[in-house]
C-alpha cells in the first residue's frame, strides 16, 4: 500500500509535469492536470489513467471546460466520462455524463461530490413525461447543450 505522503509527491510530481511539458499554456495545463488529479483520487486511480479533452459544448469565453473519462480498472467496460464547467476551480461542479434517454445527446445526470454519487450511475435515467425531472438529476440537465434538438426533456 502507498503511503500518504508518497501519494502527495506522485501528486505534486503530475502537476509539475503537465505545467513543465504541456504544449498548451500553463495555467490551462495546471488546471486539466489538477481536474485529472481530482477524478483519480475521487475513484483511486493513477492520474494518468485519466483523459481531459475539451467540452466545446460547454466552453464558453470565460472559462474552458472539459470532459474527464476513466475506464473502470475491474470492468473495463465501465467508462466513467464527467463534465467540469471551470477546473480552475478545485469545487467547481463535477457531473456525471450520461446519454439522455430522449434524445440521446450526452448530459449530466449527477453530480458528483464523492464516490457515493456514483452508486448507482449505471441505472437507466428515467424521465417521466408531463411531471418534473427526478430529483437525482442534474439541476444543469435541462438546459444542458449536449441535448439534441429537439429534445423533450429540455424546454
Amino acid at each position: 500500500m502507498t503511503t500518504i505522503a508518497a501519494r502527495a509527491r506522485e501528486a505534486a510530481a503530475h502537476l509539475h509535469t503537465a505545467r513543465t511539458t504541456a504544449p498548451e499554456h500553463r495555467k490551462h495545463a495546471t488546471a486539466r492536470a489538477r481536474a485529472r488529479l481530482r477524478i483519480a483520487t475521487l475513484l483511486a486511480l493513477a492520474p494518468t489513467a485519466i483523459t481531459t479533452e475539451t467540452d466545446d459544448q460547454r466552453t464558453t469565453e470565460l472559462n474552458t471546460a472539459l470532459i474527464l473519462s476513466a475506464a473502470d480498472p475491474a470492468d473495463p467496460g465501465a467508462v466513467y466520462r464527467f463534465s467540469i464547467l471551470d477546473p480552475r476551480f478545485h469545487d467547481d461542479t463535477l457531473h456525471l455524463l450520461r446519454p439522455c434517454p430522449a434524445c440521446g445527446g450526452e448530459v449530466p445526470v449527477r453530480e458528483v461530490r464523492t464516490v457515493v454519487d456514483l452508486a448507482d450511475a449505471h441505472r437507466p435515467v428515467d424521465i417521466p413525461a408531463d411531471s418534473p425531472l427526478p430529483a437525482h438529476l442534474a439541476d444543469a440537465f435541462a438546459d444542458d447543450p449536449g441535448h439534441r434538438t429537439p429534445c423533450p426533456a429540455a424546454p
